[in-house]
Formats: C-alpha cells, sequence, structure tokens
C-alpha cells in the first residue's frame, strides 16, 4: 500500500536527518507525515 511505503521511507529519512547532525523540527516533520499518511490512507479506501 502507498501508505506504507510512504511511512517506512518517512522513518528511514527521518534517521538520516537525526544521524545528519543538522537540526530540523523534528515534531513538524511527524506532523507532516502524518498529514499525508493519512491523505493517502483516504484515497486508498475510496479505491476500493
Amino acid at each position: 500500500m502507498p501508505s506504507e511505503e510512504f511511512s517506512a521511507f518517512c522513518e528511514t529519512e527521518f534517521e538520516h536527518r537525526l544521524n545528519s547532525g543538522q537540526e530540523f523540527d523534528e515534531g513538524l516533520y511527524r506532523k507532516a507525515k502524518e498529514m499525508v499518511i493519512d491523505r493517502l490512507i483516504r484515497l486508498e479506501r475510496e479505491e476500493r
């Protein structure tokens, strides 16, 4: 499912950002991720 693939991608990207040594807004990243995943799940349900 696209939502699962996107979630896995985001977790990998999150780890990269944490390990990069550069600052980023962790809360904003997670909020944006959840917004996109929610939308993907709605689209997946509509396709069924």
